[in-house]
C-alpha cells in the first residue's frame, strides 16, 4: 500500500495566536514548526504524541504535542491519496479542557 501524503496548513486564528505566544516564548514556537515538520514527514514520528481528540461536535480532530505545556489542536480532512491537517488552536496544556 502506498503511503499517504500529509499536508499541513495553519487557521489565520492560529497565525495570529502564534504572533502573541512569539512575544511570550519564542522557543515554544520554534517548537511548534519543528513539530509540524515531523508530522509532515512521518505522521507516527513518537515526540508528536499524535492522538485522537474526541470532542462532541467534532469527531476530527487530533491533538500533537509541542512540549510538556503546550499542544496544538488540529482538524483532518482525509482523501485516497493525502492527511490534510488544518491546525485550529495551540496554547498550553488546559486548552483542552476549554475547547
Amino acid at each position: 500500500m502506498k503511503k499517504k501524503e500529509v499536508i499541513v496548513k495553519i487557521s489565520p486564528k492560529v497565525e495570529k495566536e502564534l504572533k502573541k505566544l512569539k512575544k511570550q516564548n519564542k522557543n515554544v514556537v520554534k517548537l511548534f514548526f519543528k513539530q509540524l515538520k515531523l508530522l509532515e514527514k512521518d505522521i507516527n514520528y513518537p515526540s508528536l504524541h499524535l492522538k485522537k481528540y474526541y470532542h462532541k461536535d467534532n469527531p476530527n480532530l487530533w491533538e500533537i504535542r509541542i512540549n510538556l505545556q503546550y499542544r496544538a489542536i488540529l482538524e483532518l480532512f482525509e482523501t485516497e491519496k493525502s492527511y490534510n491537517f488544518l491546525v485550529i488552536k495551540v496554547g498550553k496544556h488546559d486548552i483542552l479542557d476549554n475547547f
